[in-house]
């Protein structure tokens, strides 16, 4: 009887190894939390924007670098229209030097 008992305890570690790695690809943003802590206490350096658009925040404060380069982009319409425009230009050119090169032929 004391073997077979080892032998389920040294299986659970694999098994309950497995459950959690399931667990996490199902729910990859859950976070354990201690039952004598609370969730704001752990939690408090973190904030939520009501807005991600129109809530102010730094664009150089602890957050990934992704939101700066966001923030950089403060006048969308203007960036727009500029890029499209290069676009048409090149667009052009390459056009009018392919018309080029039919005519040499």
């Amino acid at each position: 009887e004391d073997e077979e008992g080892l032998g389920e305890g040294m299986d659970e570690g694999p098994e309950k190894r497995l459950r959690e790695q399931e667990e996490h690809r199902e729910f990859p943003d859950e976070v354990a939390l201690p039952a004598d802590q609370a969730a704001r206490q752990r939690f408090s350096r973190y904030r939520a924007l009501q807005s991600f658009r129109s809530s102010p925040w730094h664009p150089r404060e602890n957050l990934p670098a992704s939101y700066g380069r966001v923030y950089q982009l403060q006048n969308l319409p203007a960036l727009q229209k500029r890029i499209l425009e290069q676009g048409r230009r090149v667009e052009q050119a390459q056009l009018m030097q392919a018309r080029g090169r039919g005519k040499d032929r």
